[in-house]
This record gives structure tokens, C-alpha cells and sequence, in this order.
């Protein structure tokens, strides 16, 4: 007989979530077993893509998804939903989940910032405050949980920090998939800037408080000082963070950098998958991560990475990419020269991510053999 699993994913809209999304739901054709329920929001079936015969999608119209919605959709509708579908077993998919639950719940820990301390350290009292609140909300749903998955061993142990009586049992590492080259690389024709100088370095990222992009100005600055030549292309656009993204913009004014740093806009991810063969070294500044998915889809097509020395970056990263003191800009300058100067660190990296399966097939057997020891 055929096990049924209600997944609520009403928070994938974007990111890393959105991505996550895109690569599972096709995945699951894997489990033919299972059927599968996914809770979701309106838009998403506009761009899942293939969905599987054991699976169908239920976008969620009501409530709203702000805050309060949010909390009335795990502690409330959710349940309601429950009660009237009766699964063998609940995943919520992002973070959040109902405190009391009439059937096994796995729980999906995949946002680093409730728990981590450079974030919270550097946010206003309100957005502290924001984040703690929906942290609590997060150890209602693990305290209930039957297991609680992390993309890396380094968030689990951020979570124990803050909710030491979890029992490390409970805990399931499952690493994300990553697509190879060739699978989502497009023939889109990537403009950069005329006559940015070479090497091209990149920092695939959106922008935010957590990364790192005041270390990673610095770290041009003192590039350039030493005399270094180079473009430091930056994905991110105004509307990402508007105040962060002006203080950047003023910054590369105010220190000269504008020759050097240029900033070519948000990029969708096939754009981006196509963008990195061209460029020589990834840099990935970011100090609040639960994965990092840069790090790996740079290896993946041979490109060498130096990458904040965060446990998560390290983990991920592993000997593929080189590593410095997470916010010391000196120390940044000093292994991107290394490593731009290293013959062998393109195919170290390349190396190193053939050496994992990072592919969605192992990602549904992992999570396959997950539901079977909850659910037997």
C-alpha cells in the first residue's frame, strides 16, 4: 500500500527555497511508493516545471503569507488541512511548522539567520527581535518533530547552540542537490562590462547584511592598493537591500574602485550557471550560510573558489576551494592572489566536486530512506 506525505512549502517563493523546489519535486518521481500532497504558494507551478504522477500541488491562496498568515497557516489551516487529507506523515519543508501535530512531522531547517551570531549582532533591535521571535516558532515545530534535517553538520550545530536539549539522534544531515554543467547552463549571452580588466572574479549573490560584502569591498581595496589587477562583478540590484546596495555603491565611489568593481545586476540562475565558465575565481564572502550553493555549481564547472573560512564554507567546500579568516580583508587578498597564481586550482576544484554525488537521484534515496525510518 502506498504511503501518503503532506509537504508544506508555502514559503519556497524565491532563493535558495525556490531552487530547492525546482530540482524536488521532479526528484520524487523516484519514490514511487509515495504520493505526495505539496502545499505551495499560488505561483509555484508556474515554474516547478515537470510534475510527477505521485505528486500533486496545492497552492495555498488563504491566508496571506505575511507574518501573522504565516503563523495561522502552520499552527491552524495546516492542521485543519491534516485533519482532512489524513497522511502517514508531515514535512514542512522551510523552517516553520505547527507546535502540535496529529501525525510524524519531519522538520527542514534551511535559514541560518535565526541562529547565527554575526547576523545577529549586526541586525537593528527590531529585526533581533523579528528573529528571535521566529526562531522560537522554529524550536516549537524541532521540539515536535520526529527528525530535523539540515543541508550541513555546521547548521545543526548552530541550532544546538540555541536548543542544546535536542538530542543529536533526531538530527538528519542532507545535503543539497546540485545541478552539473550542462543541466541548467543556458546559451543566454551574459553582457559584462567593456574593458573589464582580467582576472574576473564573481560573487554570485543577492545582497544582504549577512554577506560579507563590507569585507569583500576591503579585500578589493586592498587589491588594489598591492597593485593587483582585476574585475569584481557583483549580481546584485538596488531593490535587493536598498540601503545596503546604496552604501556599497557609495563606497566603490568613495575609494576609487569603480574601474575594478562593477556591479552587472541580479541575474536569473541559468544566467548565472552560464556566467561562471567565463570568469576566473569565485568569491564567496558570505559569513551566514546554511549551504552555499556557489561554492559547489563553481567546482562543479572547474572554478576555483576562496571563500570566507565559516564551519558551513568549509564544509561545503571542503579541499576544493581555499579558504581565510572569515572578516579579515588582508588575508582575502593575500589567497585570492594564491590562488589566482595556482596552476592547480581549477581542476583541484573540479576534482573535489566529482568526488560527492551531489545529484538529485542520491538526494531522493537519502530522503526516501528518511521517510521510510519515520513512517514504518
Amino acid at each position: 500500500m502506498k504511503r501518503h506525505v503532506a509537504i508544506t512549502a508555502v514559503g519556497a517563493q524565491m532563493g535558495g527555497a525556490r531552487r530547492h523546489l525546482t530540482g524536488f519535486v521532479p526528484a520524487l518521481a523516484a519514490l514511487p511508493d509515495w504520493t505526495f500532497e505539496i502545499f505551495c504558494a499560488p505561483e509555484a507551478p508556474q515554474w516547478v516545471g515537470t510534475v510527477p504522477r505521485n505528486v500533486r500541488l496545492t497552492p495555498v491562496t488563504s491566508p496571506g503569507l505575511g507574518a501573522i498568515g504565516r503563523v495561522w497557516w502552520d499552527q491552524v489551516a495546516l492542521g485543519q488541512l491534516l485533519a482532512q487529507r489524513q497522511p502517514d506523515l508531515l514535512v514542512s519543508l522551510l523552517n516553520f511548522g505547527p507546535a502540535r501535530c496529529a501525525v510524524p512531522q519531519i522538520n527542514f531547517q534551511r535559514n541560518p539567520l535565526y541562529y547565527c551570531d554575526h547576523h545577529l549582532r549586526s541586525s537593528g533591535s527590531a529585526e533581533r527581535m523579528i528573529a528571535i521571535l521566529r526562531r522560537w516558532l522554529c524550536i516549537l515545530a524541532m521540539r515536535n518533530s520526529a527528525r530535523v534535517v539540515t543541508p550541513t553538520a555546521g547548521m545543526w550545530e548552530m541550532i544546538k547552540r540555541y536548543v542544546p536539549e535536542l538530542p543529536d539522534d533526531r538530527s538528519v544531515v542532507l545535503p543539497h542537490a546540485v545541478d552539473p554543467p550542462g543541466i541548467t547552463a543556458s546559451s543566454t549571452v551574459v553582457r559584462l562590462p567593456d574593458g573589464a580588466p582580467r582576472p574576473w572574479l564573481l560573487y554570485p549573490s543577492h545582497a544582504a547584511p549577512h554577506k560579507g560584502f563590507e569585507v569583500l569591498l576591503r579585500t578589493a581595496r586592498t587589491l588594489r592598493e598591492s597593485g593587483t589587477r582585476f574585475a569584481l562583478l557583483l549580481t546584485i540590484e538596488d531593490q535587493d537591500w536598498p540601503a545596503g546596495v546604496r552604501a556599497i555603491r557609495e563606497r566603490i565611489a568613495s575609494w576609487n574602485l569603480q574601474d575594478c568593481v562593477f556591479v552587472i545586476g541580479r541575474m536569473a540562475q541559468a544566467e548565472m550557471i552560464a556566467l561562471y565558465p567565463k570568469v576566473d575565481l569565485i568569491v564567496f564572502p558570505s559569513l551566514c550560510e546554511s549551504f552555499g550553493f556557489p561554492i559547489l555549481e563553481a567546482m562543479a564547472g572547474g572554478r576555483p573558489v576562496v571563500a570566507a573560512g565559516t564551519a558551513v564554507n568549509r564544509e561545503v567546500g571542503g579541499a576544493g576551494a581555499s579558504y581565510y579568516a572569515a572578516e579579515d580583508a588582508l588575508d582575502a587578498a593575500n589567497v585570492i592572489r594564491a590562488v589566482l597564481q595556482d596552476a592547480d586550482a581549477s581542476a583541484r576544484a573540479q576534482r573535489y566536486f566529482a568526488g560527492f554525488d551531489w545529484s538529485w537521484a542520491r538526494y531522493a534515496r537519502d530522503f526516501g530512506a528518511l521517510l521510510q525510518a519515520v513512517v514504518k
